[in-house]
């Protein structure tokens, strides 16, 4: 059995490190329920509520275990807005230059060519959305 010892203020850390991974596993799927899992986050749960960290967790009766407080789920929902408003941006520089990429043909991938047309798509498509967000995308059919 392993023991540590931490502050109040690291136990809050770890409450969210568990808060956000949980979230991060059952963000979009709906089979990923896990006994082990779910028995370390109320073991985490109860330590931080018996340790008087009430601010983070609660206890649900009507459940019959600790539930992540509001506080705790609005704490982490800032970091989950901007892990989500950065990952949109990215994937969809990153698509919209491959597509531009795949329409270079000629260019063969793995090719230093292929490499340096890559980042100038990357930069240049990241340059129109800084400056102007999606005001300027059109969908063609």
């Amino acid at each position: 059995m392993a023991t540590i010892e931490l502050s109040s203020a690291q136990l809050n850390h770890l409450l969210e490190l568990v808060y956000l991974g949980e979230w991060m596993r059952q963000a979009y799927t709906t089979d990923t329920y896990n006994v082990e899992l779910e028995d370390l986050e109320q073991k985490l749960y109860a330590i931080a509520y018996n340790e008087g960290l009430d601010e983070s967790v609660e206890y649900d009766k009507k459940l019959g275990g600790y539930v992540p407080s509001e506080e705790l789920e609005a704490s982490c929902d800032e970091y989950i807005d901007v892990y989500d408003d950065q990952t949109f941006w990215e994937e969809l520089i990153i698509r919209m230059a491959q597509n531009k990429l795949e329409m270079h043909t000629e260019v063969m991938p793995g090719t230093k060519e292929y490499e340096k047309l890559q980042e100038t798509y990357i930069t240049e498509f990241g340059n129109e959305f800084k400056e102007h967000g999606l005001e300027r995308v059109k969908i063609q059919k």
